[in-house]
């Protein structure tokens, strides 16, 4: 993809049985056209939707705010749309009547913030939904350092500051 390639491999010899054992679980996870298929059928909602029985709100506040932020847009952007590519280049942002170099820039750099948001509190849910249903509640300060740690960058705390 994208001129690279990528292999995995193993070194050592592996058992017959060990084999067989591998390829069988592999083929819970293979189409029948030989390629790679999802752990579940549900679709990004139906899944956050299943886990609210299980899982902390707090965690699926976060989940489900990470995957409005980014899902949507990626999913454009990855298939290639004409809003994709529109919405990568600012254009349609409300704020952008032209796209000179510093509005270019600070649309990208408002892109790469969102992502790191957005990565952030999808980490937090997961941390936080695994520490459940691990029950190892000593992983949960972690999610508030991280989240603790985002609301202290200064773009984050200007914007938590300012008039609304």
């Amino acid at each position: 993809m994208g001129g690279w390639t990528f292999e995995v491999g193993y070194q050592s010899d592996i058992l017959p049985a060990e084999a067989e054992r591998i390829e069988a679980m592999a083929a819970e996870f293979t189409t029948t056209k030989g390629r790679e298929k999802d752990w579940t059928d549900l679709n990004l909602k139906q899944r956050l939707d299943a886990s609210v029985a299980s899982f902390p709100g707090t965690a699926l506040l976060l989940l489900n705010v990470s995957a409005f932020n980014i899902y949507r847009h990626a999913s454009e952007v990855m298939h290639g749309s004409y809003y994709g590519a529109l919405m990568i280049w600012g254009v349609t942002s409300p704020r952008s009547t032209t796209l000179d170099r510093d509005a270019l820039l600070l649309v990208l750099v408002d892109h790469q913030f969102s992502t790191l948001v957005s990565a952030i509190f999808a980490l937090a849910g997961m941390v936080e939904c695994f520490s459940e249903y691990a029950k190892v509640p000593h992983l949960k300060p972690a999610v508030s350092d991280a989240l603790n740690r985002l609301s202290k960058l200064p773009a984050v705390e200007e914007a938590l500051n300012g008039p609304f």
